[in-house]
């Protein structure tokens, strides 16, 4: 049960936050780029579709951030993630011919960068040390295994085998229900 605990743990819960935190940083590169080219874009019919393309981008980024804020790594940084994705949203929803920075646009990418590499390192070194110790509670754990359950089961073979041993003795010298009387 021990075993199944942590492999839980580090897939469902650790693993889990590092792939948030990639698609995070994955979304608000997408949305940095889609600001820049809305900011060069002239043609209505591009800038639509790059409107439709962040609207969805930031739909997406929105439920990585809640996802990521019920995560005990997340929680540190999410706080500054969502008034990055914040900025982002603003910046892609301004209509054709707005004044929108590129630099603003640039410094808040840079610092998304900054803050998902510190968490995403963070989380590298965390789930380094947690598959370090779900091998030595998982070796532990089998090796208790081993020592309880196994014995034990070794034990029934034995007497099992020495039991198979005393009937066929039994049968060869002629102990039979009913010859003693």
């Amino acid at each position: 049960m021990a075993i199944e605990a942590t492999m839980l743990d580090l897939v469902d819960m650790q693993f889990s936050a590092l792939q948030t935190l990639l698609e995070i940083r994955a979304e608000v590169n997408f949305l940095s780029g889609l600001s820049l080219a809305m900011v060069a874009t002239r043609d209505q019919a591009i800038v639509s579709v790059f409107s439709d393309l962040a609207t969805s981008s930031n739909g997406r980024l929105e439920d990585a951030l809640d996802l990521l804020g019920t995560s005990a790594a997340g929680a540190v940084v999410v706080d500054d993630l969502r008034a990055i994705a914040d900025t982002l949203a603003t910046a892609t929803s301004r209509g054709p011919g707005t004044f929108v920075d590129r630099d603003m646009i640039l410094a808040t990418r840079q610092s998304a960068d900054a803050t998902l590499s510190t968490a995403v390192d963070d989380m590298v070194f965390d789930l380094t040390i947690a598959a370090d110790d779900a091998t030595t509670a998982n070796r532990d754990t089998i090796e208790s295994l081993f020592d309880t359950d196994v014995a034990f089961l070794t034990t029934l073979l034995e007497i099992k085998a020495r039991l198979g041993e005393v009937v066929a003795d039994c049968n060869r010298s002629g102990c039979r229900r009913g010859a003693n009387g």
